[in-house]
């Protein structure tokens, strides 16, 4: 960045009302570029029984044992809890099963009440 720049203001109803005002950016600190991403927890995999729904698992989860590392540190975050969520991972990482835990958990508690 330029160190200092000057902000032009003119009056669009009085003639010759203007003014410049200089404006340092000498000392402005920005933030880092692109944000470190989160760190990938080094967690004991989870079941695919911790959705605890046999129905769900037969159907769904054929093929695999237990989640992915992804899957695993943001299960909570997916079943356990209201909130919005934003996942950004790599491709073949399971965000797509992330959306079903969402999704099973809705499900769930609709049978259940």
């Amino acid at each position: 960045l330029h160190p200092l720049y000057l902000i032009k203001v003119i009056s669009d109803r009085w003639l010759n009302c203007e003014t410049q005002v200089p404006i340092s950016f000498k000392n402005l600190i920005l933030p880092e570029k692109f944000p470190l991403p989160t760190e990938l927890l080094d967690l004991k995999l989870l079941p695919k029984s911790s959705i605890g729904w046999p129905e769900a698992e037969k159907i769904f989860f054929k093929g695999f044992n237990h989640f992915t590392p992804v899957q695993t540190q943001v299960f909570k975050s997916f079943y356990n809890s209201d909130e919005s969520v934003f996942l950004g991972a790599p491709k073949t990482s399971g965000k797509m099963l992330c959306i079903l835990l969402a999704i099973f958990r809705q499900l769930k508690s609709q049978s259940e009440g």
